[in-house]
Parts: C-alpha cells; structure tokens; sequence
C-alpha cells in the first residue's frame, strides 16, 4: 500500500514538472499549479496517515484478540471434560465393599432392628411433620414404613408407646382418596383404618399415621403438617 502511494506522489508531481517544464508558463501560472500539487499531496498524505494509522491498530488488537478467545475456547474445553469425566465418574457402577456401602450399611446396622421379617427403626422420641420423618428416614439409611400386611403391624406392636401417633408411608396428597406408598410409587394395597377412617376431616388430611390411641394400632388420615412420631423401614443390611 505505502508503495502504490509514493508512485502516486510520483506521478503527480512528474505530470506536475513536466506541465512547467515543456509549457513555459508564466509565474501565475507556476503559483497556481504549485498551490494544486501541494493540495493533492496533502489529501493523499493525510488519507495516507489514516490508512496506516488503521492498519496498527488492527495489527496490534488483532492478535491479542485471537488469543484472547483461543484462551477462552480452551478453558471451555478444559471444564466440559472435567464435567464428562464426573459424570461418568457418578455413572459407574458402585464397586462392592466400597466406601459408601459401608457407611450406609454401618448406618443401617446402628439404627435399625430386626422386628419380624424386617428391619425397622421406630421413632418415640423426636416427632416431626410428615414430610420431615419422610427425610429424617432417608438420612438414617432408610424409608418410611411401607407396611404390607397385618403380621408386619404385630412385629412392632410391642414397640410402640400407648396413646401415640406414628407416620408411615402412604398419602393421598396427590389425589383425594388415591392413597399410595411412597417407598414403592405404587398404590397403597394394605390399610387397616380405625373407626370412621379414613374421613379426610376439614378438606386437608393427606397423609396416614398408625396410632395407638384405641389400643391395638390402627391407621389414621391426618394433616401432614402434625408432628408425629414415625417408623422408618429399611431393606439393607
């Protein structure tokens, strides 16, 4: 570029003298052709200084820009296949007598007790709203109750403080009288409801305790909101 122009500075002031030279013009007109050439050299120098003005400025952000985002493409790249490798990571299948296992299965072994043909954890200390017990019993290593027949009733019929009410883990929360296990996700098969139950008294009981309150234990639909004792199964050992 900077050579196009000097031949063009050239052929301006060549075509200028050479005007002068074989014409023999008269002083006005030597002035009035020096005041052209000058304005010409002048246009062309200053669209000269802007032109390499713009090409240092690209030369100088271009790169840096370029490093800039190649920088960034790598650091991408670099968190997507730490994210792939944790998730194949999480995906693999747990090996046996790993870590894990065995703090749950430790867990399990601390909390819970052989009562019939299952292992059960029952609560008569600390109650909670359905929903707390529902998480108080995963954390133990376990799950609410899921009780599927009357002899799992009479395993921990013993256990049980009088006059006291225990969550398990059928609700009809969603849908009305649609009551399912939440161990399972299948519909509840097994109930044995006290008197006049389950009645969904005041539009709101959604969720079932076992109580004792009538002497042999009996189920109950209740507000899931009480605080209750509960009873947490588990299927580990």
């Amino acid at each position: 570029m900077e050579y196009t122009v000097f031949l063009l500075l050239l052929s301006i002031s060549f075509g200028c003298s050479c005007s002068i030279s074989t014409s023999f013009l008269e002083d006005e007109q030597l002035s009035q052709c020096g005041q052209y050439c000058f304005s010409a050299v002048q246009t062309c120098l200053s669209q000269l200084e802007n032109t390499l003005k713009r090409v240092e400025l690209c030369e100088a952000a271009g790169p840096s820009d370029i490093l800039g985002r190649i920088a960034q493409l790598e650091e991408i790249g670099r968190n997507t296949q730490a994210e792939l490798l944790q998730l194949k990571q999480q995906m693999s299948p747990t090996p046996p007598g790993n870590t894990l296992s065995t703090e749950i299965g430790e867990k399990i072994k601390r909390n819970f007790q052989k009562l019939g043909s299952k292992l059960f954890y029952i609560e008569s200390t600390d109650r909670k709203t359905w929903h707390g017990a529902l998480q108080r019993c995963y954390d133990l290593g376990g799950h609410l109750a899921s009780f599927q027949s009357q002899e799992d009733i009479d395993a921990i019929d013993g256990k049980l403080k009088e006059y006291s009410g225990y969550w398990i883990d059928v609700t009809d929360q969603y849908k009305e009288g649609a009551f399912v296990s939440v161990s399972t996700g299948l519909n509840a098969t097994f109930f044995k409801w006290g008197p006049d139950e389950p009645n969904n008294a005041g539009d709101g009981e959604h969720c079932v305790e076992l109580h004792t309150f009538e002497g042999a234990p009996v189920m109950n639909d209740i507000l899931c909101s009480h605080r209750k004792f509960f009873i947490c199964e588990s299927s580990l050992i």
